[in-house]
């Protein structure tokens, strides 16, 4: 069982994929990566399996959706959400707020 499993929500992200899956496999604990597939038309099934991810074909589209489907597949004994879209570089973990209603 892994320690944290890591559901990612995926769609024709076969050019944003690699920097996360990399910048994921440098986690130091016992990690799963599952990417789930809405239905992508590009490369994005061989590049999860390139960099070592698990993939599953979401059987309903939409990224809450997929994250919900992802999470109940997952085998970790917590489940999180990442972004393809979101810079990585080392930001796992990190939020983005848009400065409205923070201080």
């Amino acid at each position: 069982m892994a320690g944290l499993s890591v559901v990612i929500p995926a769609l024709n992200e076969a050019g944003t994929l690699p920097l996360l899956l990399a910048d994921l496999a440098t986690w130091p604990g016992d990690l799963e990566i599952l990417v789930v597939d809405g239905g992508s038309g590009d490369a994005t099934a061989a590049v999860t399996r390139i960099g070592g991810a698990g993939l599953l074909r979401s059987p309903v589209a939409g990224r809450g959706q997929q994250l919900r489907w992802g999470a109940a597949q997952a085998h970790g004994a917590l489940a999180a959400g990442a972004a393809c879209r979101q810079p990585s570089a080392h930001g796992l973990g990190r939020r983005r707020h848009s400065g409205a209603g923070t201080s």
